[in-house]
């Protein structure tokens, strides 16, 4: 086991995506960070790239997990690449290097002509992550055994807001919310598809993981939530609620069901509006 100190930077590839936001933080630092200090067996100090309060409440229950006590935080650990010189190199691999970036899985999803070159990769990332955080989990998952996870959007916390202190502003609720929850979950229940309003930003990421590895699938409006479609077993079905007006754009949600191998991907339009209202209706139509 290694205790040198180790630093591990933030790769920002041409100023694609924010660490502090979750769907960048997962595939882009947490996941590849997670594979790296697992393989290396580390349990040393800890230098890590600042992404928020948020995020790094999630890199210090990890690191705590691997009996790592002393972790610290710094803006300024990255590393600046471009676009180009990033996809020339190849599939973002772990780098035995002491001081080597994070691989930025997220940005090779979005950017390559070869997303799934990274999924080996993923999946061994996902193994480490639910056998680390599951067992501390704030709550059971069985409550979502045989049930569609309709997902709530969390509150925008002061650190997002355009008045407050992150590099990219706005999270959660600021962005977008998916409204008629309560009322839409009731009339989906009525038309035979059981499910479980479940929030999580509210909950630890290991009850995340536990919750999404035992539903059957997940309903929510596009945002960084779809992130942990990672952990969903398979045949899992994934409904995506999106604006019409995405309709032809390369939807990161759309591209990482095909990396994880997610057949069932379905994606229902609204009428563009900022904050959708859930349509039962109209999901159990997609879904049958």
């Amino acid at each position: 086991m290694s205790s040198e100190a180790r630093d591990i930077p933030w790769l920002n590839v041409g100023g694609r995506g924010s660490a502090e936001h979750y769907w960048h933080f997962l595939f882009g630092y947490l996941a590849p960070i997670a594979l790296t200090l697992s393989d290396a067996k580390h349990t040393g100090p800890v230098r890590l790239h600042d992404c928020g309060p948020v995020m790094n409440a999630i890199l210090s229950g990890f690191a705590s997990t691997m009996g790592i006590s002393d972790v610290q935080f710094d803006r300024a650990l990255t590393i600046d690449q471009g676009v180009d010189e990033f996809l020339a190199a190849g599939p973002p691999q772990i780098s035995a290097l002491r001081s080597a970036a994070a691989p930025r899985w997220d940005a090779w999803i979005k950017l390559s002509e070869e997303p799934g070159a990274v999924t080996g990769q993923l999946a061994r990332a996902a193994e480490v992550l639910k056998t680390r955080l599951v067992p501390g989990a704030c709550c059971s998952g069985a409550e979502a055994i045989g049930r569609y996870l309709i997902l709530r959007r969390s509150a925008e916390p002061e650190y997002y807001r355009r008045d407050g202190t992150a590099t990219k502003p706005t999270y959660g609720t600021g962005r977008r919310a998916f409204l008629g929850l309560e009322e839409g979950s009731v009339a989906l229940r009525d038309l035979g598809y059981d499910n479980l309003i479940y929030e999580p930003g509210a909950h630890s990421l290991g009850c995340q993981i536990a919750h999404f590895a035992q539903c059957v699938g997940v309903i929510g409006v596009r945002g960084a939530e779809f992130a942990n479609t990672l952990w969903l077993p398979s045949g899992a079905t994934v409904v995506l609620v999106h604006s019409s007006l995405f309709k032809d754009h390369d939807a990161p949600q759309r591209t990482l069901s095909k990396v994880l191998g997610h057949p069932r991907l379905i994606e229902v339009p609204h009428e563009g509006v900022k904050s959708p209202v859930l349509n039962a209706q109209r999901v159990a139509t997609a879904i049958a």
